[in-house]
């Protein structure tokens, strides 16, 4: 890295998406890296989680993994009782959770797929 790049770095604030990128990146390093050699291997992709600052549109979203009502009050509890993912100003960061997981279910039932309580968006990460 330049002394500029290192400047303007030092300039702008990290945010968490900014991060989250930069991680998917070096284990997409890393993937790349390997031989390959094994069939397991090639078979291995990163999957990329939806983040509040990330929305994907529902042609973007390459696995849905569906959720009953008990499945998606468990993952609100978790997401109530970690730390990070709370969201600092109003704290109910899992109310946007719920509601996005379950606008995805409600698009899928639009389309005519089976209905679901809640869908949980994820995208296959292209490794260049």
């Amino acid at each position: 890295m330049t002394t500029t790049e290192s400047q303007q770095r030092e300039r702008i604030p990290i945010r968490v998406h900014d991060t989250a990128d930069e991680v998917a990146r070096a284990l997409a390093r890393e993937i790349a890296a390997l031989t390959r050699e094994d069939a397991w291997q090639r078979d291995c992709h990163i999957w990329l989680y939806r983040s509040p600052a990330r929305d994907w549109d529902i042609a973007e979203i390459d696995m849905a993994v569906p959720m009953s009502p008990l499945e998606l009050t468990a993952k609100l509890q978790s997401i109530r009782h970690h730390k990070s993912q709370r969201d600092q100003q109003t704290g109910e960061s899992w109310r946007m959770a719920e509601h996005r997981d379950q606008a995805v279910a409600r698009a899928y039932d639009e389309f005519g797929l089976a209905n679901y309580e809640a869908i949980e968006p994820f995208r296959r990460y292209q490794i260049a």
